[in-house]
């Protein structure tokens, strides 16, 4: 039988998940043993889309799987991008659900979400926003 965690354990995983954060929005290829930024997104088939982003928001790609490669996105949908880093599968959903569709990224670290509105800034997207907030809570009615 598994033991549940405790509230302080919770508290402490969070804590460290948020502080590792921290440093990935300012440096993601010093966090990880695994491809970042640009060369990350090749490895992980978004080649066709590498064009249509400026290098800053390249380079601060740090996910670990490509959802997109999990099937399609339709206009008009509605999207959660849950743990959303700097926002790149955020923007990269965005062009797929279109101007009618929306896209919601949250991130627990503060870091990562200044980033990703950063970027959005720099983008224009007007359907695309972002929180802070985790998983096991999140802020939105079913």
């Amino acid at each position: 039988m598994e033991r549940e965690l405790t509230v302080q354990e919770k508290s402490l995983i969070r804590k460290k998940v948020q502080e590792k954060y921290v440093r990935v929005a300012k440096s993601p290829e010093e966090c990880f043993n695994f491809p970042t930024g640009k060369e990350g997104l090749e490895k992980q088939g978004y080649l066709d889309i590498l064009r249509d982003f400026p290098e800053p928001i390249l380079e601060s790609f740090c996910g670990v799987g490509n959802p997109f490669s999990a099937g399609s996105i339709e206009q008009g949908e509605a999207i959660l991008d849950i743990g959303c880093g700097s926002g790149f599968d955020a923007f990269v959903a965005s062009r797929m659900t279109g101007p009618q569709g929306q896209v919601i990224g949250i991130d627990v670290s503060p870091e990562m979400i200044a980033k990703a509105k950063k970027h959005l800034a720099f983008l224009g997207l007007s359907n695309v926003s972002f929180e802070v907030g985790g998983a096991e809570a999140l802020p939105f009615e079913d």
